[in-house]
């Protein structure tokens, strides 16, 4: 199937359902015919992919600026928009893991200055820097029920292999909790 992005038409040859906030050309169509008319690339470049992540998460901060700009009750507006974007990027996460191999830190190091993994803080959505995040624990025992002292102090996200090679990390050091506790004593 042929998905037109938003701001990159790319053949991805995924189901429609698997990207529901992308156009889907009919699989009845000649695809290929389309693609090579309309310059719909297969598998765009790694350095086009990146860019595309930037401008999306520029135009869902826009998308969030205007409406918290709105006056009166937004909240079930807030809650649907942040629903919305927290799906759309978790399904760009997934395809830009499929293409984990074509990354290396070089490429990726734009992306440790550029807040650009949402998650969702006091109803608010808010984008972080990878650093400002790490990966879920997958709990085994009943006793690990419990909120880690990690998951109550920084944003946690499932794992993706993608945001690991962004910067992700399983768990935050030692300095990073110091560092967090003086921040949140100023």
């Amino acid at each position: 199937m042929i998905f037109c992005y938003v701001l990159l038409c790319v053949n991805f040859h995924r189901r429609s359902d698997s990207f529901p906030f992308f156009s889907v050309l009919d699989p009845k169509l000649d695809q290929i015919q389309i693609a090579n008319r309309t310059k719909c690339e297969k598998d765009p470049s790694i350095q086009i992919l990146l860019k595309r992540l930037i401008q999306l998460v520029n135009i869902s901060q826009a998308k969030i600026q205007h409406l918290e700009k709105k006056a009166g009750d937004i909240g079930d507006e807030r809650e649907k928009l942040n629903t919305t974007i927290s799906t759309l990027f978790e399904q760009v996460f997934l395809y830009l893991s499929t293409r984990a191999s074509d990354f290396d830190k070089r490429s990726v190091s734009v992306l440790s200055k550029t807040p650009f993994i949402p998650c969702e803080t006091r109803g608010r959505l808010v984008f972080y820097l990878p650093s400002q995040v790490f990966f879920k624990k997958s709990s085994s025992t009943s006793e690990d029920n419990d909120i880690s002292l990690a998951a109550s102090l920084f944003q946690e996200i499932e794992y993706n292999a993608f945001l690991s090679i962004a910067g992700v990390k399983l768990e935050p050091s030692l300095s990073e909790f110091f560092e967090l506790m003086l921040k949140k004593v100023r």
